[in-house]
């Protein structure tokens, strides 16, 4: 929870989302308990957060770091091995 001094900067952005579905969620807002915004909103708050908790997104692969930083070459001179590299 966010404390009352703790401020948030937002971004405002254009998502296209079907019009349809967008006519559910506002026929749904009453059952939502919150207008069909604040829904998306805290629906890709909670997405982000999956993504990051699962520990498949936002994360590089061993390869991939091995990659980024050159450490191949290190490894190969220390007879270091990293499956895949």
């Amino acid at each position: 929870m966010v404390s009352k001094t703790e401020q948030i900067e937002y971004e405002e952005i254009t998502v296209k989302i079907p019009r349809a579905i967008m006519n559910f969620l506002k026929d749904h807002e009453d059952m939502l308990e919150e207008k069909t915004e604040e829904y998306l909103e805290r629906c890709i708050v909670g997405s982000v957060s999956a993504d990051i908790e699962s520990q498949d997104c936002f994360v590089l692969s061993p390869i991939k770091m091995v990659k980024r930083y050159g450490l191949k070459a290190a490894f190969k001179k220390f007879d270091v091995e990293i499956p895949d590299c």
